[in-house]
């Protein structure tokens, strides 16, 4: 009889650490896709993590990863000229069934952090809050020291984001979000060279091919900047943001 029930506990045990294995390897090919930091990228991410959550409804990695997911998602929505609050609601709802579900686990608070960035529900206050709890809970985790640069303002000077991509050199977002900064801050040599590195980490990302062409337009290079988004277009010809971007680069303006 005792031999029967170590067999079964055994048992139950091995189950148990198959089903783990399983989720957690469903986790991180949610989040290979999500690193992409791309629309096509965001959509797997979408689709896994819903299947992921209906096999284990409580599971808070997948609800914070979720929460980021969508945020980042609805927010190339809006820069697209497309429906994006239903998005930040979402996440703002996983992200809030994250931290509900494991106060502390700084992915969570890192994930209530990215999705109080827009929306009606926007609160710059209690985001720069969560970015630091998340931080102090896990100070090794790139992403949250790229969340908690962004928070208080993408200061292309912050050693925050240099410590993100500094444990994370492949952080396709925070390499994208610094291009930007240094381009807003005038300096377009070093903003280039962090636009072409994103595109080396995510050879079709739209947002770092159209801030890519920006930037080479400022340089005072428009035959480059247009033939980079020219190409970028060839490949996907339907994108909305390189549309515009073609768009501003032959004169036309925003829409």
């Amino acid at each position: 009889m005792e031999q029967q029930t170590a067999v079964q506990s055994a048992a139950t045990l091995e189950s148990e650490a198959v089903r783990r294995s399983a989720v957690e390897q469903l986790l991180a090919a949610a989040r290979l896709q999500m690193a992409l930091y791309d629309t096509p990228g965001w959509e797997k991410t979408v689709s896994i993590l819903i299947c992921l959550l209906q096999r284990v409804p409580d599971y808070a990695p997948a609800c914070a990863a979720l929460a980021e997911c969508y945020t980042h998602w609805g927010f190339r929505r809006e820069l697209d000229g497309l429906e994006a609050q239903s998005f930040y609601g979402l996440a703002l709802e996983q992200a809030t069934r994250a931290v509900e579900l494991s106060p502390l686990d700084a992915a969570c608070h890192r994930a209530l952090a990215v999705a109080l960035r827009r929306g009606a529900d926007a609160d710059p206050a209690r985001r720069q809050e969560e970015s630091l709890v998340a931080l102090d809970l896990d100070p090794k985790d790139a992403s949250n020291w790229y969340e908690y640069w962004r928070a208080f303002g993408y200061n292309p000077g912050d050693p925050a984001v240099t410590r993100a991509l500094e444990l994370d050199p492949r952080l396709v977002g925070a390499t994208i979000d610094l291009g930007v900064a240094l381009c807003e801050a005038g300096r377009l040599p070093e903003a280039q060279r962090y636009l072409e590195r994103a595109l080396e980490l995510s050879p079709h990302n739209s947002l770092a091919h159209y801030d890519l062409a920006m930037v080479l337009d400022r340089e005072g290079r428009a035959r480059e900047a247009r033939e980079s988004i020219e190409a970028a277009l060839a490949e996907d010809p339907e994108n909305p943001l390189l549309k515009e971007g073609l768009a501003i680069l032959s004169g036309g303006g925003r829409g």
